[in-house]
């Protein structure tokens, strides 16, 4: 008896859809122990961000106070659930060479603090906090974070006067198609002449000018 070929139809696979490629965030400024700065008039992260609302372009930024240990967990969850990786972290602490305080809970190495900031792959870091431009506290970040490029951070002890540069360098940063490195040494410049703060532009190679204020830092 003739046996009946039987066709076998497969069902067709759904495809599942990509997953949702998340943006980048051009800034983040970060505050730590901000209610610290706060009581001591050097709180910058409202002034920062009220700076940003004048800028021609549309620049996507988050600002975060930090009082706790458990602020800081929360916001970097929400922050790595949102966007893929921060161009440009700004953070305003109290710190030396060796340490940065977060929170009146949380003192931590840089290494420590390098760690906390990896996950977001920051290009660029600039920092109102004493002696953050030391060697040690940059070479430490650089050495932790592989996509690094630049940080911007005094040697010296600062104050919020010493920092006011930093309100013209953040959109300049963000605005610049390209970094002018010879613009930056001249703000620079101007802000030792005027309030005598020292913001030093560090790369992963240590230039003499970096490793004269280094040097200078290390003995006051």
């Amino acid at each position: 008896m003739p046996t009946r070929n039987t066709v076998t139809r497969r069902r067709p696979t759904k495809k599942k859809p990509a997953a949702k490629r998340l943006p980048a965030l051009p800034l983040l400024i970060l505050e730590c122990d901000a209610d610290k700065l706060v009581r001591q008039n050097l709180s910058v992260a409202n002034e920062l961000h009220q700076i940003t609302h004048l800028m021609p372009a549309k620049i996507t930024k988050e600002v975060a106070f930090i009082n706790s240990a458990s602020e800081l967990q929360d916001k970097f969850i929400d922050y790595k659930k949102s966007y893929s990786s921060i161009k440009l972290i700004v953070v305003i602490a109290h710190s030396n060479r060796e340490v940065i305080s977060v929170a009146p809970d949380m003192l931590l190495t840089w290494e420590a603090f390098a760690r906390w900031v990896l996950p977001f792959n920051p290009q660029k870091m600039i920092f109102v906090a004493c002696e953050a431009g030391q060697f040690p506290s940059t070479r430490t970040l650089f050495d932790e974070i592989p996509k690094l490029k630049k940080i911007y951070a005094s040697p010296l002890k600062t104050s919020k006067a010493h920092a006011e540069v930093i309100k013209l360098l953040v959109p300049y940063i963000l605005l610049a198609k390209k970094l002018d490195n010879d613009v930056i040494q001249i703000g620079s410049l101007l802000n030792f002449f005027k309030t005598g703060g020292v913001i030093l532009q560090c790369s992963r190679r240590n230039t003499e000018w970096n490793q004269f204020w280094q040097l200078i830092g290390s003995l006051t």
